[in-house]
């Protein structure tokens, strides 16, 4: 990928950083491995798409085309000019603009219902069917997010999505097409360590009963008197790091040893706290590299 202009125009294009798109990689690498290795039958493949359009192409009867939400999460997509990018698609495979067809916005009118489902289900046949799009962009839309909401979704990896009126130059964290706004960006961010760290807090600081450990949190205040950790149990995503850190009120960058933190605080709720505190406040410092704007009228 150096050959194409190296990192800082992968992510200009592309919205991506490529090292860590892993999934976006894999449609990348996919296409050209196929071609590398398996030749004939890429010659042979008339059509290339990516899952969400499937149902789409049910419903229309035909093949349906991607959108740009979908088509900026693989890696080909040049984002602000909202098409292929053609030195994207010629370091995959030769003629691959041909096989995965022309992007559309998102909210495209991509044609009627086909016949099948009129005279099998009753479907009315002035129906229209939109183009579709992937998980995340449709999260983002369904919950008829405002400029200053953060969408969080909390599981085994953390995710924050955000409306982005600009496209944001941070190396790591993925950059999408808007869905339903043309002119602006999705930004989406991903935190390895989620629930599985707060699982296993649950069960050291609270054994294992969740009530417990609600009750321990809201028995300390904000701020937690100046204790606050960060636990990356996994090889963290952003930054790319591994350890655990806790700081008090006395902890200070300018000691060495005082900097180390200590390693453990002296209760349960200041653990639970300072766990969750310091979760929160990195996805904040992470968001707003991204250039997500933090004010009094921010929604979570």
């Amino acid at each position: 990928m150096h050959r194409n202009g190296g990192c800082n125009w992968w992510t200009r294009r592309n919205g991506e950083s490529h090292w860590i798109k892993m999934l976006c990689s894999f449609y990348w690498s996919t296409n050209s491995k196929n071609y590398q290795e398996r030749s004939h039958a890429y010659e042979e493949t008339q059509f290339i798409s990516v899952v969400s359009s499937f149902l789409a192409s049910v419903f229309l009867g035909d093949i349906a085309p991607i959108d740009y939400g979908d088509a900026s999460g693989m890696n080909l997509f040049d984002i602000k000019e909202k098409k292929w990018s053609k030195q994207c698609l010629n370091s995959c495979a030769p003629d691959l603009e041909e096989r995965l067809g022309q992007p559309v916005p998102t909210s495209t009118l991509i044609g009627k219902i086909c016949p099948f489902f009129v005279q099998r289900f009753g479907f009315p046949a002035e129906c229209k069917i939109t183009a579709f799009t992937g998980d995340n962009l449709s999260a983002l839309s369904g919950m008829v997010a405002e400029e200053d909401s953060l969408v969080m979704s909390l599981g085994t990896s953390d995710t924050l999505i955000m409306n982005l009126k600009e496209q944001p130059q941070l190396e790591e964290g993925h950059v999408l097409c808007h869905p339903t706004e043309v002119d602006q960006f999705m930004g989406l961010l991903c935190f390895r360590n989620g629930s599985l760290v707060r699982e296993s807090f649950n069960k050291t600081e609270a054994n294992g009963d969740w009530k417990k450990f609600n009750e321990l949190l809201d028995s300390t205040p904000r701020g937690n008197y100046g204790n606050m950790a960060l636990h990356f149990h996994s090889i963290e995503i952003i930054p790319n790091l591994k350890g655990v850190l806790r700081w008090t009120r006395n902890s200070s960058p300018d000691n060495s040893e005082s900097a180390k933190g200590v390693k453990k605080f002296p209760s349960p709720e200041t653990e639970i706290r300072a766990l969750i505190e310091g979760q929160m406040l990195h996805k904040r410092a992470i968001a707003s590299d991204m250039g997500f704007h933090f004010g009094s009228n921010t929604k979570l």
